[in-house]
């Protein structure tokens, strides 16, 4: 909000700059009218108008567990009450409250003056005739005179002209309109600079039409003058004002060439495009790439398989020779995936889907809600002519007496001819009610429930497949397709709000399989971790901090600092001294486990009771014997058991310095266990005179400190 105000007050201020400088003096009033409105409209609107550039982002698939070994990253913050921004809203919601209460009170006042006083109904206008005086003014089409100045004929002709001018142009809806402004943002000094200017150019006008009907310039000057005055007159009404009358007496002498008008009119141009390009909002938008599947995509490059394109010729030809055309939609979907899969030469053999079936477009999420009335509820509980369903479910007619007309938000009745009726519902109508919960399950996550059952099918096909790759993977491509094509159609917002995941990329075949020759496309690993370490250090420092972020941030940056684990252990010894390694996005906090809950702190805050509460490291993971395969079973079988009993104890320490439940007794237990096992190891390898090198796990954590 705050940034939105100064926006528009510095679009406003430059706009209004350049009114002084360049166009108040001049004479091209109309001109100078429009372009005061539309500084407001485009102040209050380039800050609104949002630009957005698209830029391409691959999705990262990790199946790597995340592994922070002494970092957990659960969170217990309280944040502070901000009792300024209290205190702000107050301030100015009093602030509209006063602006408003002198808005309603101006304009009562001036419609109360107009309904007590005798009218004079004229042609364009209508004069009102008061008994105090007053100096003629003018609001909407209504002409506010002293009555018996008016009779006795004292207000000159001039005068007269002056205040029908601003009934005819309507010079009173500008006005109104920078009042109600006004009310909305009376602490921006700005809006009574340009209602000042807005009325001062309404006199321009109204003197630029008495001097054109040939009244003579010095008497009219001498008139205005007269009639000028410090008097007080309604706050919403245009009126001749002393305040204004030397810079009026200035323009009425000035003449502007038309080409000084068409010169300051082309300024606008670059002005208004330094306006939008320094005010409005800039946006980035993320295009998720698949870049498994365009891999997969370059090395197979097959269009559709033959088996589908049969399947797609015979549901046509099926189509085509029957005599009652029905179409199943959930199979319809398939055959247009299939038609997505093919080729461009694939394509050319086959007809077009589109030429031979036309759908319109259904958009059920954005479903506009339709409530019965009280009258269709109560009709419906008619068994003999309607047929209800709640929820999609069928139900009596009597289910309707346990709800109310309010229950329902939305309903479909349709009407079932005589041929199409069944025993089961012979009835006319057919109703399909929908509550609350049922409309959103419906309408509003129609094509996220489409999505998760095509994507629960698809997962399932892709686990068989990984396990046999001589399976077909045609059901595969063809839902890979169709879940493509839907997570396309979700916003950002639908992403996080319903937790979609982007499908899983179908692993290349076997090149044996396929009777290919696959060239692989090799990539440079050391450029591949340099832009993901660029990537993850510009995620990192952004702000605000990763323990303050969204889950869905901190799971992108959790696996993006995984994938660079992997990479970076994947590169050579020689590369690996040419980069950094990735720091955890947690830094520099750390994790104290207190009292069953889990709070963070810097390390450089951490006093000597927070260092007991530290977790300790996971222990190393139990490093491979190359030279066992040349000794005795006994040492091996030693071996054997220490490794596993440690692998046991490192899950363990993880587990615990998670917060999860594992208790103290218990990691006690696995680690006594653990150096039994080493014990009994290094006195087996003592034995036979093997080297032992092995590195003693932690012992467990101190216990929390109670309070």
């Amino acid at each position: 909000m705050l940034m939105y105000l100064l926006k528009s007050t510095a679009c406003l201020a430059t706009l209004f700059l350049f009114y002084k400088l360049f166009l108040e003096g001049q004479n091209m009033h109309k001109f100078k009218r429009f372009y005061l409105l539309a500084a407001l409209v485009l102040s209050f609107g380039i800050p609104l108008i949002t630009f957005t550039t698209y830029i391409q982002v691959p999705i990262a698939i990790y199946k790597t567990p995340l592994e922070y070994g002494n970092i957990n990253t659960t969170e217990t913050i309280v944040e502070p009450t901000n009792y300024w921004s209290y205190l702000i809203w107050s301030i100015y919601g009093l602030g509209v409250l006063i602006f408003s209460i002198k808005f309603i009170k101006n304009s009562t006042n001036l419609f109360l003056k107009i309904k007590q006083n005798p009218k004079q109904r004229l042609e364009n206008h209508t004069n009102v005739l008061l008994t105090e005086k007053t100096t003629p003014h003018t609001f909407l089409s209504y002409i506010f005179l002293n009555k018996k100045a008016h009779q006795q004929k004292q207000i000159p002709k001039e005068v007269l002209l002056h205040e029908i001018t601003h009934a005819k142009q309507k010079h009173s809806i500008d006005v109104l309109l920078i009042e109600v402004l006004q009310v909305v943002f009376w602490f921006n000094p700005l809006i009574y600079f340009i209602k000042h200017a807005i009325k001062l150019n309404h006199e321009f006008l109204a003197d630029q039409a008495v001097l054109n009907q040939g009244a003579d310039t010095v008497s009219y000057r001498k008139i205005l003058l007269a009639f000028s005055s410090n008097v007080t007159e309604p706050y919403m009404a245009n009126s001749i004002n002393y305040s204004s009358i030397k810079k009026r007496f200035t323009v009425m002498k000035k003449r502007t060439s038309k080409r000084s008008v068409v010169l300051r009119s082309l300024l606008l141009i670059p002005l208004a495009a330094l306006l939008f390009y320094s005010f409005s909002n800039q946006k980035t938008e993320e295009i998720l790439v698949d870049t498994q599947a365009s891999h997969a995509n370059k090395n197979a490059a097959k269009g559709a398989s033959e088996k589908m394109m049969q399947e797609y010729r015979t549901f046509f030809k099926k189509y085509n020779n029957a005599k009652k055309k029905v179409i199943d939609m959930t199979y319809y979907q398939r055959i247009i995936a299939i038609y997505d899969l093919m080729t461009n030469e694939q394509r050319a053999t086959v007809t077009d889907h589109k030429t031979i079936l036309k759908f319109p477009s259904v958009d059920l999420k954005n479903t506009t809600k339709k409530a019965p009335t009280q009258l269709e509820f109560n009709s419906w509980k008619n068994k003999e002519n309607f047929a209800i369903w709640i929820d999609n479910k069928h139900v009596p007619n009597s289910v309707l007496n346990k709800y109310s007309a309010s229950d329902i938000v939305h309903f479909n009745n349709s009407y079932v001819y005589k041929n199409a009726r069944s025993a089961k519902f012979p009835q006319e109508h057919q109703v399909n009610l929908f509550t609350k919960q049922g409309f959103t399950n419906t309408y509003v996550k129609a094509d996220v429930n489409t999505y998760n059952s095509i994507l629960q099918k698809y997962n399932s096909e892709l686990h068989s497949f990984k396990k046999n790759s001589e399976i077909s993977n045609d059901d595969l491509e063809i839902k890979n397709v169709q879940l493509k094509k839907l997570y396309a159609e979700f916003s950002k917002e639908e992403i996080k709000k319903y937790n979609i995941v982007f499908p899983e990329s179908i692993p290349v075949k076997n090149s044996e399989h396929l009777g290919l020759v696959i060239k692989e496309e090799k990539q440079d690993p050391l450029e591949t971790y340099k832009k993901e370490y660029n990537t993850y250090v510009t995620l990192t420092k952004q702000e605000p901090h990763y323990i303050h972020r969204s889950e869905a941030e901190k799971k992108k940056i959790d696996d993006l600092f995984t994938l660079l684990g992997s990479l970076y252990f994947s590169l050579s010894k020689e590369d690996r001294a040419k980069v950094k390694t990735a720091n955890p996005p947690i830094l520099p906090y750390v994790i104290l486990i207190r009292n069953g809950k889990t709070e963070y702190k810097k390390r450089s805050e951490l006093t000597a009771e927070d260092k007991k509460l530290l977790p300790p490291p996971p222990p190393p993971p139990p490093a491979a014997n190359a030279s066992l395969k040349h000794n005795s079973k006994e040492i091996k079988k030693a071996w054997t058991n220490w490794t596993k009993d440690a692998t046991e104890y490192a899950a363990a320490v993880k587990a615990y310095s998670k917060g999860e439940k594992i208790t103290k007794e218990e990691l006690t237990k696995l680690y006594n266990k653990t150096m039994k096992t080493l014990d009994i190891y290094n006195a087996i390898a003592k034995k036979e005179k093997i080297e032992s090198n092995i590195v003693p796990p932690p012992p467990p954590p101190a216990p929390p400190i109670k309070n």
